[in-house]
């Protein structure tokens, strides 16, 4: 339980009924990384209206409508499995995953990935590989937005969805795979025209030591 929702009374109990859902659901179902099935069971139990929401600080849980899903490829038996688990029914899970999948993020303490975390809010900002915002989540659970250098008037703001710090290529392959676009910031053109530059200079120096044999 994180600080800020241990002070607010109503928060801790919001978490307890969340535990005593996620402890009465098949084990199986709670085996490995179980972020998404606590996220299904949260929305069913928002739209009920048994669940936090945002008079205790919590993201409206209609503005996950509005959220950009690339479509995957999920077993029809284990949305069928979902279903049963979390009461809801299997086209609004498929739904959901393709929503959660394209817009979550990971929480790191430490350098360790401790959690997952979906906010809308900062779901609908672009990408850029060179941001001028990070996200991160405060100690009292609460998604933060920095600005990482001075921002104009009227200009977008952009956060990563990857690692910035990765190589050209791992970014490219990490946002084809989970959210379905070729990066085309100014970042990534440079970087990949420098490594074009470089690579034409291996194959001129080539035909240069292939000429003079």
């Amino acid at each position: 339980l994180c600080k800020h929702c241990a002070e607010i009374g109503r928060l801790k109990s919001w978490h307890q009924t969340e535990c005593a859902a996620f402890k009465a659901a098949p084990e199986g179902a709670k085996k490995g990384d179980s972020s998404v099935l606590r996220m299904l069971m949260r929305y069913n139990a928002a739209t009920r209206g048994d669940w936090a929401d945002e008079t205790m600080g919590k993201e409206p849980i209609g503005l996950l409508e509005q959220l950009e899903g690339h479509l995957t490829d999920i077993p029809e038996q284990s949305l069928n499995g979902l279903s049963r688990v979390t009461g809801l029914p299997s086209q609004t899970i498929s739904r959901l995953i393709f929503q959660i999948r394209t817009n979550a993020a990971g929480i790191e303490r430490g350098g360790e990935r401790v959690g997952c975390s979906l906010s809308a809010f900062m779901g609908f900002a672009n990408h850029d590989c060179d941001p001028s915002l990070q996200a991160s989540v405060d100690d009292d659970g609460f998604l933060r937005l920095k600005a990482l250098r001075d921002i104009g008037a009227g200009q977008e703001v952009c956060i990563s969805y990857v690692d910035k710090n990765m190589p050209l290529a791992q970014r490219q392959r990490a946002l084809m795979e989970q959210y379905r676009f070729q990066c085309g910031c100014e970042k990534c053109e440079s970087q990949a025209a420098s490594i074009a530059a470089k690579e034409q200079k291996k194959k001129d120096k080539k035909s240069a030591k292939k000429k003079k044999k």
